[in-house]
């Protein structure tokens, strides 16, 4: 496949996915540098690292005819990138050149198929995970997007967020104000439940406990981070969760609660979300900061034990995963949603050699160029 000479400029995106016609553009010696924001107005002891992003490549579709529905949830690996697609309730991956290797999944409760998914994890040795709380099941595929098999699980049904470590056991972020994680194995067995790790107020919105596991390949640890800014937990299957605070405290939201028949609706009414633990690579976790105005998304960066790193500020996009040197966004645009892969200036040489020398051959399908 040629070189596509049109760029993508990561200031105006949302145009660029619109005048796309290609289902997967591959932006291979065709990219151009992203200038570093500058670093938003706040006091230390944040360290921002500036630096210049340049736009690999992007996947996108027609406004009418689009490859995302909704995409919610990625993980990067060495060979690429997972996505779940939340809108088309679809499973994909995609290798590090931005070619798609497999889409699964469609709407339905049968073997590989999908009721409500929101998450998806790497599990010990290479396959994927889907939390579907819909249908109360893990469903899992092979690295090359085959069923493997679906654990029925009470913990899945009322989850949020999922982790596996390296014992084989999953991890799951439940609703409500008590059992905030629940360890439990494939056969949907509870093996331990673990508390919110930090003091809220009596009687306050279960909302107050939400939170995030933090996407990656699988480790002896899983860690997650609060949603509403009290910090990060790490939690390894037979110790508590071990907490540490977050580089910047957020005020806890105020939260409406009403009763509507037997549910409970939360509505958050002042406040802003504060961190979202997005991903970790190898000993580096990322949290994706987004709890002030003056701060809108910002990536801040951890030590596996919990101290504070540096921040990055991201060049475009709002859920993001990093693995390798290419850092991944999800742009979700009124028009097109699309993927976008980034590299750091530094980088950018030897990821676009590792990319060409493992590049195969063009298929046989014909795409839609730029232009055409």
């Amino acid at each position: 496949m040629p070189t596509l000479p049109q760029v993508l400029r990561a200031r105006s995106l949302r145009h660029a996915a619109a005048s796309l016609a290609t289902t997967t553009s591959l932006l291979i010696g065709g990219a151009v540098s992203v200038g570093a924001q500058s670093t938003p107005l706040h006091s230390p002891p944040r360290k921002f690292v500036d630096r210049s992003w340049v736009a690999l490549w992007h996947t996108s579709g027609d406004p009418d005819d689009a490859l995302f529905g909704l995409p919610r949830e990625i993980v990067a690996t060495e060979e690429g990138l997972i996505v779940l697609d939340v809108g088309t309730r679809q499973l994909s991956s995609f290798g590090r050149d931005a070619r798609k290797h497999w889409t699964v999944g469609k709407h339905g409760r049968g073997p590989g198929e999908f009721v409500r998914p929101v998450d998806v994890t790497l599990m010990p040795g290479g396959d994927i995970g889907v939390l579907d709380p819909g249908s109360g099941r893990i469903t899992v595929y092979s690295q090359t997007g085959q069923f493997r098999a679906t654990f029925l699980s009470g913990s899945a049904a009322i989850a949020s967020s999922v982790c596996s470590t390296t014992d084989g056991r999953l991890h799951f972020i439940a609703s409500g104000a008590k059992a905030f994680v629940v360890t439990g194995d494939t056969a949907g067995k509870q093996l331990r439940t673990h508390r919110f790790p930090w003091t809220i107020p009596t009687n306050s919105p279960s909302m107050l406990t939400s939170a995030s596991f933090a996407r990656g390949v699988p480790g002896d640890d899983c860690t997650l981070a609060s949603t509403f800014g009290f910090g990060i937990a790490s939690l390894r299957t037979d110790g508590p969760l071990r907490a540490s605070p977050f580089i910047e405290t957020i005020r806890p939201p105020a939260i409406k609660q009403q009763r509507i028949g037997k549910i409970t609706q939360q509505t958050l009414t002042s406040g802003e979300n504060a961190a979202r633990a997005a991903f970790h690579w190898r000993d580096t976790l990322f949290v994706n900061f987004a709890g002030a105005s003056r701060n809108p998304h910002l990536l801040d960066l951890y030590h596996a034990d919990g101290r504070y790193m540096e921040s990055w500020t991201p060049p475009a996009g709002t859920w993001f995963a990093y693995a390798n040197g290419i850092l991944y966004s999800i742009v979700n645009s009124s028009e097109s949603p699309e993927i976008v892969a980034f590299a750091a200036a530094s980088d950018t040489a030897r990821i676009l050699r590792e990319l060409r020398a493992t590049r195969p051959a063009a298929p046989s399908t014909k795409k839609r160029q730029l232009g055409s």
